[in-house]
């Protein structure tokens, strides 16, 4: 996202895993470790696969229904949260978005931006409609 609405971080692109996301040029983007007395960089990276791979593995403890104790309950539940068979491949979205439910957003006009992405990953079910659309877009996939 680049822009100058919210914090004005930018997404560059490594490669169909990784990404770094980078505050705007000219601004400090460290911060002072007090425990190991250094600066680091608060520029993130962030590797798209392991976070869908970390999502597959949960998905298939959470399977492991046999502990408990009631099965066909816990089946029940898990059937409705996780679906039969992963809904996506590798590499099969090639704009994503993760949105999360920080009031930061508020602050921002990201909507159609978040919108434009081929999948939208919304994290602890925020909520999602015309209200809120303008900042953090009404699309949601996952």
């Amino acid at each position: 996202m680049q822009g100058n609405r919210g914090l004005g971080l930018s997404a560059h692109v490594i490669d169909h895993c990784n990404l770094i996301l980078k505050f705007p040029q000219g601004t400090n983007n460290t911060w002072y470790n007090k425990q190991f007395k250094i600066f680091e960089p608060l520029d993130f990276k962030y590797n798209v696969c392991e976070a869908l791979l970390l999502w597959e593995q949960v998905r298939t403890l959470l399977r492991g229904v046999d502990k408990c104790y009631n099965r066909t309950l816990c089946e029940e539940h898990l059937n409705v949260i996780l679906p039969a068979k992963p809904p996506f491949h590798p590499r099969q979205f090639h704009k994503c978005d993760v949105v999360g439910n920080s009031g930061d957003l508020l602050k921002t006009e990201f909507g159609k931006e978040i919108d434009s992405h081929v999948a939208v990953f919304r994290d602890n079910e925020a909520p999602v409609n015309k209200n809120y659309g303008k900042y953090v877009g009404v699309k949601r996939d996952f």
